[in-house]
Parts: C-alpha cells; sequence; structure tokens
C-alpha cells in the first residue's frame, strides 16, 4: 500500500476510533458507572496503605453512612470495619488533628448491585499475527514473555521488554508493543507524557493496526473512556498515532 493510502485509511480509523469514544462516553452504561464511581472518597496515599495492608483484596471503599446514603447497600452483620485517618480541623483554629474511623469494602457489604465496568479487554486471537508481531519485537530489541502473572493485568510494557498473558489476545500484545515504540517509559521519566496520555496512544495505536488487518476492537473505546480520553483528545494524538501504526502495519504486511 502507498503511503499516502496508508495514512488515508489510518485517518479514517481514528476518526472513527474518536467517534465511538465520545459514544460510548454518553451510554448510560458508563455515565452509571462514572456517576457511582464519582461518589466513592478519594483517600490519601497513607490511608490507601492502611487499607491494602489490612484487606489486600479491598476494591470499593465507603464508610458505613456512605454505603447506606449513596450506594444503597447495608454492612453485614459482624463485619470488622478496616481503620483509617479522618483529618479534623479544631473549632476556632488552623490546627487539624487526625481520628480513626472505620471504612468497609463493598465485599462486605448487601444491597443494590453497583454499576459495573464496561467490558474493555478484546481477546482475540490470531497465532499468525502474533508469530509476525514477536518477530517484529525482537527485531525492535523488545523481547516478549508469554506467561501467567499474579495480578489482573492481561499485559506490561517495562522498557525493552513486554510480558503478557497466555489468554490475552492478539490486541493486548499489539497494545503493549505501541507502548514500547512510543517509548512511553523514557518519555514518562522525562516529564513528557502522562499515564493517561500513553493509554490514548497505545490502545489507538493497537486499534488501528489491528483495524488494518481485519480484527475488531469493539471495546477499545471503553478502554478509553476510562483513561478520561475523548474524540479531541485522540484526534490531537493523530500524528503520533499514525506514524507508529504505520510502522508496524509495514513491518508485518507480507513481503512478496
Amino acid at each position: 500500500m502507498k503511503t499516502a493510502d496508508l495514512n488515508a485509511t489510518l485517518s479514517e480509523s481514528i476518526e472513527k476510533l474518536a467517534a465511538s469514544t465520545d459514544a460510548a462516553r454518553q451510554s448510560s452504561e458508563w455515565r452509571a458507572y462514572l456517576s457511582t464511581l464519582s461518589k466513592f472518597h478519594k483517600y490519601s496515599t497513607g490511608n490507601i496503605w492502611l487499607i491494602a495492608m489490612q484487606n489486600p483484596n479491598a476494591t470499593r471503599i465507603a464508610g458505613y453512612t456512605d454505603w447506606i446514603k449513596h450506594h444503597h447497600r447495608y454492612v453485614k452483620k459482624g463485619e470488622k470495619g478496616i481503620a483509617i485517618f479522618a483529618p479534623c480541623p479544631k473549632k476556632d483554629t488552623d490546627e487539624i488533628f487526625f481520628k480513626v474511623v472505620y471504612v468497609f469494602d463493598v465485599a462486605q457489604t448487601d444491597g443494590e448491585p453497583l454499576p459495573e465496568l464496561p467490558e474493555w479487554r478484546t481477546l482475540i486471537q490470531s497465532e499468525e499475527l502474533q508469530d509476525r508481531l514477536i518477530q517484529y519485537a525482537n527485531a525492535n530489541g523488545i523481547t516478549v514473555e508469554i506467561k501467567m502473572r499474579d495480578d489482573n493485568a492481561l499485559g506490561e510494557s517495562r522498557g525493552g521488554s513486554i510480558e503478557i498473558t497466555p489468554d490475552a489476545g492478539i490486541f493486548t500484545l499489539l497494545h503493549e508493543i505501541a507502548h514500547e515504540r512510543a517509548k512511553h517509559k523514557e518519555r514518562r521519566k522525562q516529564g513528557e507524557t502522562s499515564r493517561e496520555q500513553e493509554e490514548l496512544e497505545a490502545e489507538s495505536i493497537a486499534f488501528v493496526v489491528a483495524h488494518h488487518f481485519g480484527i475488531d476492537a469493539p471495546f477499545a473505546a471503553n478502554y478509553l473512556v476510562g483513561w478520561k480520553a475523548t474524540a479531541q483528545t485522540i484526534k490531537d494524538a493523530t500524528a503520533t498515532i499514525r506514524t507508529i501504526a504505520a510502522e508496524i502495519i509495514t513491518a508485518l504486511e507480507p513481503k512478496e
């Protein structure tokens, strides 16, 4: 494919992804999830550590009253609270002291179900394309290891190496390779990018490459919404997305 034709095709894919991302953001599924998420208190780093030490499996935390008032859920009888520190300003002074309060994980409660995170994973497998991608990664000094992980992540870019789970699918491999080719680890150290921008670029690159090879990624827009992307921020990154996607596609195209 000629460069001009490829760039036009990639631009069309980016426009499609941008439009679907804004559409996903406005969906009732995402609006319900984000509305619920906004009602959960943002805890300090110290309190996050306290929560993790007492309940490593905690996912959604709120106080006893907040569970009832905001989420229509009730702490189960006999559940032990998770101790954290809450700031308490002294009356008529600028002084602040801290007291111990107790919060509870969602697993310690019953009641109305919380909206679930909209599906964001694309698990399609393609052995042929995976082999080509791994060859491409190796040719660019990137090692790829396929192994089970202890966390819920499907893959990870480590700056020179990639780790993915056996069931991650071709899209995850594309996503992690995009992180590597965009040099996100290096750029982050130099303060040139943010985690949100990195995920926007990697997911968008993976999407347009997958689209070129006929692989559907219906949940890419959900992933991008989860990282606060919008149609405009995706379009703003068009140059980076198109450059790296074109490089990967050109390398993966079967040679005559």
